[in-house]
This record gives structure tokens, C-alpha cells and sequence, in this order.
């Protein structure tokens, strides 16, 4: 069951697909990653030489205002040689764990969108927080339990994103730019024109890249949020494919939770909501809900209690949030699928929470306060999301309108 939930889940990363039954599964092989410590390109700028002369200088230099979603636009992109010579991966040097690497994969992706160049793909190599065994960055998994190597293993053979290019870029001249912005992609796409040689560039961090333009993820079509008429919205949910298996009535409206816990212990403190911040969301989603009839369930996403007040917590979830569904430690990759397929999802402080909510685009996101947090896939949000302005978890009438806007009358309780 688990591997055929993850080949629903792969089909809303794979960006060229529609959503079909759970009954598929995802094959193919995979592509070479790139492999080596090398920090930078192992060519010479200086090699070869430009039928432009010194027009790449320029032509990197020279940004044309922006994309159609607000990212700064090169001309450089625009040469047919970039275009059919430098790609674009994942770095895969920082190890930490599955949604951190996965939103930063993401947004490689569509920075090869926004700037036209191509995109090669490059599976994980290791993640961390599998099972009981957190590590972080440039810890090993060669140690790991055979167990957790089993989930590592898993989840790197189900996400994927389909490579553009039409050769095996693996192959080409690797450049690895840990932490880049969009001038220094542009730098490094000219210097390759220059020297006429095809260059893959391994892009870790993207946060430079997002926060100039946090819509840059509709550079994907497939990732582009959909609107719905009330009337147009009833037949979509009454024959949706990725209905969740907790509903009792398939015309019910989903609010999901994901709580984060578990290693914020190890994690900056500054990631953890209050529980009186989820709680309250959920009760004003669902006063709202009430009072137009509408009958909807809430699945809340989180770990074990592991000390008194989280164990207090959770009774308060109990006790206050009606037709609830708790569900502790479950696997990662069906709860990515019933985070995504939600009607309304609730994130926490988390690239775990920021994947699914990306490839959300029928329901309703609603974005952790940033609160000083600084990191993009935390902190820069697309512009169809929205945020209450602080922890008291108020919603923002705009929220309120867009709920009464997406169920209309179309939802009726029974």
C-alpha cells in the first residue's frame, strides 16, 4: 500500500503529469548524480575562446526586467548556446533531511524554469532524520540501521523530477556553487559560453534565488495554483482521485495539520509553534465551515508527546478539535500525499510542510508566521498563500473570504 501511495505522491512532483488512481506505480531509471567534493568548476574560463568576443560580459551583466512571476531575467538565458549547454541540479552535499533537501530540489527545479535553461536530475544520496537516527549536513549514512537504510533507500527511488536535458549532462564540465544568487548563475552561464563548454551546475542553497521572487515555483505549470467555482468545485471533490481513505463522506472538506515536534530538540527553537497557534486555525477554519453547513474532517500530522507539556498539548488537541484524526510518526512519504491532496493545509516552520504545500495548488495553504525566521522555505511564501500575523492563530479575513469563496455552496451536510 505504502509504495503505491508514494507513486501517487511522485506523480504530483514529476510537474508533466495529471493525477491518477492509487493503483500506480512509478518506474524508471534513474540518471547519475553528480559525485566528488570539488567546490568548483574543474574548466578554466579562460579556455577557448567567443565568436562574441566580450559580449558574454555584457550579456551577463545585462538583467531584462523580470519573468512574467517577478524573477530577474538575463539575456544571457536567452543565448541558444546557454540554452542547450548548461544545466542545472541539486547539489547534494548538504544531508540534512527529507524536506529540506526536497524543497531546495524544488526550487532548483524551478529556477531551471524561470531562467529557460535545462534541468538534469540527480537522486539522493543520503538524508537525514530517517527513523531513530537524526544527522545533520556532512554526517555519513553508511552507519545507519538496516532499517533506516531501507526508508533512505525508498524515498530516494520515488522522488524525482524529470530531467530536460536531451543528453547525459553528468557528463559534462561540473561546477558547484553552494550558496549563488541569480547574478552569479549568470556569471557562471557566460564564462561557459565563453569557453564553449557545456557546464552542469550543482545548486545547493536557494534562497537567494527564491526570495527576489517567492512565485517562482509557477514557472512549473503543474505547480500553479487552480481556482474553482463553487459549482465547478462540487464535481471536482465528488470524483477526485486523491481523496483521503479517513473521510466517511467524499464530499467532506479536509483540513490537515502538520504539527512539527520530534527534532526540535535539535533544531533552532525558533521553528516551534505553540499548539494554541494550530488549534486556534483549525477552530476558526472550522466555525466558518459550520456556519455554511459544510461538513469537514482534520487530520493533524505531528510525533509522540515526549515531555509534559507536549503531552498537554495533545490533550488539548483532543479535546477542542472536532472530527479529528490524530496520527503519530506515520510514513513519510503517504503523509507528504495527504498533506498535498488537502482541502485546506495548515504548515508549521518546516521545508517538510513546505514541499507538499508547493505542489497544493486546488486547496487552500496557509503559511507559519515567519516571525524572524530568515530561511526562504520558511520565510518566503507564494503570493496565493496566506498567513495569520502572529501566533494567536487569528485568521485574516482574506482567508476567511477565500474559504467561503472555494466551498460556496457546493459543500452540504448530510
Amino acid at each position: 500500500m505504502a509504495e503505491r501511495v508514494a507513486g501517487q505522491l511522485i506523480r504530483s512532483l514529476l510537474v508533466c503529469c495529471v493525477l491518477v488512481s492509487a493503483a500506480s506505480v512509478v518506474h524508471g531509471h534513474w540518471l547519475t548524480a553528480i559525485r566528488g567534493s570539488s567546490s568548483s568548476s574543474r574548466g578554466s574560463s579562460s579556455r577557448g575562446g567567443s565568436s562574441r568576443g566580450g559580449s558574454w560580459r555584457r550579456l551577463a551583466a545585462q538583467q531584462q526586467q523580470t519573468t512574467e512571476y517577478g524573477c530577474p531575467k538575463f539575456a544571457i538565458f536567452e543565448d541558444p548556446w546557454v540554452k542547450a549547454n548548461v544545466a542545472l541540479t541539486y547539489g547534494l552535499k548538504i544531508r540534512d533531511g527529507l524536506g529540506s533537501q526536497t524543497a531546495r530540489m524544488l526550487g532548483v527545479y524551478a529556477i531551471a524554469h524561470a531562467s529557460g535553461l535545462q534541468y538534469h536530475h540527480s537522486p539522493f544520496e543520503c538524508i537525514g532524520h530517517i527513523g531513530g537516527a537524526p544527522h545533520y549536513r556532512d554526517a555519513r549514512c553508511d552507519n545507519l540501521p538496516e532499517s533506516d537504510l531501507h526508508k533512505m533507500r525508498r524515498i530516494a527511488k520515488h522522488i524525482r523530477l524529470p530531467s530536460s536535458s536531451a543528453v547525459n549532462a553528468s557528463a559534462w564540465e561540473q561546477q558547484y556553487l553552494f550558496r549563488a544568487d541569480w547574478d552569479k548563475l549568470a556569471s557562471v552561464a557566460a564564462a561557459a559560453l565563453q569557453a564553449k563548454q557545456p557546464t552542469l551546475v550543482g545548486l545547493e542553497l536557494t534562497d537567494e534565488f527564491i526570495s527576489p521572487c517567492p512565485d517562482i515555483f509557477y514557472h512549473v505549470p503543474a505547480w500553479r495554483p487552480q481556482k474553482y467555482l463553487a459549482s465547478q468545485w462540487a464535481t471536482y471533490n465528488s470524483s477526485r482521485p486523491e481523496q483521503s481513505w479517513l473521510l466517511a463522506r467524499a464530499r467532506s472538506f479536509r483540513i490537515v495539520v502538520h504539527m512539527r515536534r520530534g527534532d526540535l530538540s535539535t533544531a533552532s527553537a525558533a521553528r516551534e509553534m505553540p499548539a494554541s497557534y494550530y488549534i486556534n486555525v483549525v477552530k476558526g477554519l472550522a466555525q466558518v465551515l459550520q456556519q455554511l453547513q459544510v461538513d469537514f474532517t482534520v487530520e493533524w500530522f505531528t510525533e509522540p508527546s515526549t515531555n509534559e507539556k507536549e503531552h498537554e498539548d495533545m490533550q488539548r488537541v483532543r479535546q477542542e478539535i472536532p472530527n479529528l484524526t490524530l496520527l503519530f510518526d506515520s510514513d513519510l512519504l503517504w503523509t507528504w500525499q495527504q498533506m498535498w491532496s488537502a482541502d485546506a493545509f495548515i504548515m508549521s516552520k518546516s521545508g517538510y510542510s513546505f514541499v507538499p504545500a508547493v505542489v497544493n495548488t486546488k486547496g487552500i495553504v496557509i503559511h507559519a508566521p515567519a516571525l524572524g525566521i530568515r530561511k526562504c522555505k520558511i520565510a518566503c511564501s507564494p503570493s496565493h498563500w496566506f498567513e495569520p500575523a502572529d501566533e494567536s492563530g487569528a485568521l485574516p479575513e482574506e482567508l476567511v473570504a477565500a474559504v467561503r469563496q472555494k466551498v460556496g455552496g457546493s459543500y452540504v451536510q448530510q
